[in-house]
């Protein structure tokens, strides 16, 4: 079986903090820079990009940082997690989108540049 090693992830600066950290416990393990070269190459987006690596308690991500906001998608990342009050106290209190699904309560919550997480409880 293959096994996910981490997410990568367009955001903006101001999530970072607010979102990345303060909701979702992401910690910050290192950063390096996108070269212009390798972000054409390998993304076709001909930026140099500062990147965020680190992990949240359910999973580990790299952010590239770039306030561009994304057109909407069906894309998201689901995980599960014995943390699902906290997050939703955490983004209700700064205003983040979230919709729960009625009956099954998970919780779809987003960032400023849309990007979507399904959070689902752990049982």
């Amino acid at each position: 079986m293959n096994t996910i090693k981490h997410i990568g992830l367009q955001v903006k600066e101001s999530d970072v903090r607010d979102f990345y950290e303060e909701i979702l416990n992401f910690e910050v393990t290192r950063s390096f820079v996108l070269t212009l070269e390798n972000a054409t190459n390998i993304f076709r987006i001909p930026v140099e990009t500062n990147v965020l690596v680190g992990a949240c308690p359910e999973m580990e991500l790299e952010l590239f940082i770039n306030d561009k906001v994304n057109a909407p998608t069906f894309q998201h990342v689901c995980f599960q997690t014995h943390r699902m009050a906290e997050i939703t106290a955490k983004a209700k209190l700064k205003g983040y989108k979230m919709n729960v699904l009625t009956g099954s309560g998970t919780l779809f919550l987003s960032d400023s540049n849309q990007n979507i997480f399904e959070i689902k409880k752990s049982i």
